[in-house]
């Protein structure tokens, strides 16, 4: 029989760990700050073709970084390729255009344009409202999936909690973006916007799938005892989340060291957000539960 882990009875020790990453990663965006990408303020959009074959995305990067500071290299056609970099003065793109011939032969600019601020406020927007309906769908699918259970836990709780999750993800893969920034001096950017939806998803699930197993051992035990259907949940759920976890961890570690400068960043913030979006639907989504259901039973009494 496998070891039944007291995860409910050491939630104490769950919060104040989740607190600690909490916090830290709060204060180190609002001391640090993480920059924003061209995406979002603004930049500079070159696509050129090189006469002979084009060189690896991570060689070009590297070669113009020290003009216009960090640059994204996407391929495109056989021999074509697109930067993107910060706003630069027309000497500055004369001196791109200059290197990269020096360095490998021949190329030609096929197009040239600067992505206004408008166009990355718009970005924000969306993103803003992209962000707003995944939440709103969370709270609305689980209280309509939990009307059943509402004792002694309302069924909209659920979905709150689901959301509390979400935020304690989403803060903890910023801090842990802002540590990258010290070290790497990365950028916010689309490709992390996607990062954290995919973080907000892979949560979500899990969390789900706890909550569910929390509903029909609600069902079997009684709401009397509800603490020991939460605890009984977790720890059904707690080896297929790992193992599922350890499955996607293993093929995004894989990226990560072989994918080369032009995934790192978006691969590191999606594997950030696997390992804690794990932790929390264990740790924290489930204490959670049990707490407020604490909480209640005092203020009544």
């Amino acid at each position: 029989m496998a070891k039944h882990l007291p995860i409910v009875r050491l939630r104490k020790i769950w919060y104040v760990i989740s607190i600690i990453l909490v916090g830290g990663s709060i204060a180190l965006v609002a001391i640090r700050g993480i920059p924003l990408g061209i995406d979002f303020v603004g930049g500079t959009l070159q696509k050129i073709s090189f006469e002979g074959e084009r060189p690896q995305p991570d060689a070009l990067a590297e070669s113009i970084n020290g003009l216009v500071g960090e640059a994204t290299v996407q391929p495109t056609g056989e021999r074509e390729a697109l930067l993107r970099y910060r706003t630069v003065e027309q000497a500055t793109r004369q001196s791109v255009i200059d290197t990269l011939t020096e360095q490998y032969g021949t190329i030609e600019e096929e197009s040239f344009e600067t992505i206004g601020p408008t166009i990355g406020k718009e970005l924000r927007q969306k993103a803003v409202w992209a962000v707003l309906l995944v939440v709103a769908a969370i709270i609305a699918y689980l209280t309509y999936v939990f009307r059943k259970v509402s004792k002694p836990i309302q069924s909209w709780k659920y979905g709150v909690l689901a959301i509390v999750t979400l935020l304690h993800d989403v803060t903890v893969v910023l801090g842990f973006y802002a540590v990258m920034n010290l070290f790497f001096e990365v950028e916010l950017n689309s490709l992390f916007v996607i990062a954290m939806l995919t973080t907000l998803g892979y949560s979500v699930h899990d969390t789900i799938v706890v909550f569910d197993r929390t509903r029909s051992n609600v069902l079997e035990l009684g709401p009397e005892q509800f603490d020991k259907a939460v605890d009984l949940a977790t720890n059904q759920t707690i080896g297929r989340s790992v193992n599922t976890s350890l499955t996607t961890i293993v093929p995004l570690a894989a990226l990560l060291l072989f994918g080369g400068d032009t995934l790192f960043n978006f691969v590191a913030a999606l594997l950030a957000g696997v390992v804690v979006g794990t932790y929390s639907s264990l740790f924290i989504s489930s204490p959670l539960l049990v707490t407020w259901h604490r909480f209640n039973e005092r203020r009544n009494k």
